[in-house]
């Protein structure tokens, strides 16, 4: 009988293959930012904020912090080793906007330009850490305003955006920083923060309107996030 020596150097070859292969796995609300609020007011001093200004236009920057949970069931596949996270970073369509004056006050649309964030991940204690500084580029936003109530003496009113969803960037590691975020920060045991990690971060946005503003009028932004996922190598 004539040996055949076809299915040993396949099943060599599929072997050397397994250790290649590299999947995705759909992970929703990777980074734990999705709903998340960031409230902030106006700063002092805007000297376009006076009572006989037609439109406003200034920068802000808010700087929060949210815990970021251990990352340890990912609900890989046996045997797999994840080799990056990347999500999508956005806002909610709704801006709300409140103040101690009347609605008649409120400024017909905003508008939101030049949006960049730098943030910092770390255990906890600020060691180890990885920092990433993301860009929107030219992307443009205006809210019409839409419903004004009075709550607690003040009024909200809420901002709809003329687009039903806005994503500016892919927050992603991979490499050393997927390294040092995975073994030493998300992955347990170490981390200061009873079992999490730290976002620390820095809005900054361009905020104008085409009317004037309530001088304490205070502002709230709900990030939403979409399409995380992580990459493993088997």
């Amino acid at each position: 009988m004539k040996k055949v020596f076809l299915p040993i150097v396949f099943l060599l070859s599929s072997c050397n293959l397994i250790g290649n292969i590299i999947g995705e796995r759909s992970v929703e609300n990777l980074y734990g930012l999705n709903n998340k609020a960031v409230e902030f007011a106006l700063p002092d001093d805007l000297p376009s904020l006076k009572p006989q200004a037609f439109n406003f236009s200034f920068p802000i920057a808010v700087t929060f912090t949210f815990p970021f949970e251990d990352l340890e069931n990912l609900n890989l596949p046996l045997g797999a080793s994840p080799t990056s996270i990347s999500e999508e970073i956005g806002l909610s369509p709704v801006i709300e906007v409140r103040s101690l004056e009347s609605e008649a006050l409120f400024p017909a649309s905003l508008g939101i330009a030049g949006i960049s964030v730098d943030l910092t991940l770390s255990d906890g204690s600020g060691s180890p850490s990885v920092q990433k500084n993301l860009d929107a580029g030219d992307q443009t936003f205006t809210f019409n305003k839409d419903t004004c109530t009075i709550v607690e003496a003040s009024t909200l009113c809420q901002y709809k955006a003329t687009v039903d969803e806005i994503f500016f960037f892919a927050l992603e590691f991979s490499g050393q920083d997927f390294q040092t975020l995975f073994k030493d920060i998300l992955q347990g045991g170490q981390n200061s923060n009873q079992g999490a990690g730290e976002f620390k971060s820095t809005i900054s946005i361009g905020l104008s309107g085409l009317n004037p503003i309530p001088v304490d009028s205070t502002f709230k932004l709900v990030i939403k996030t979409r399409n995380g996922k992580v990459s493993f190598r088997q």
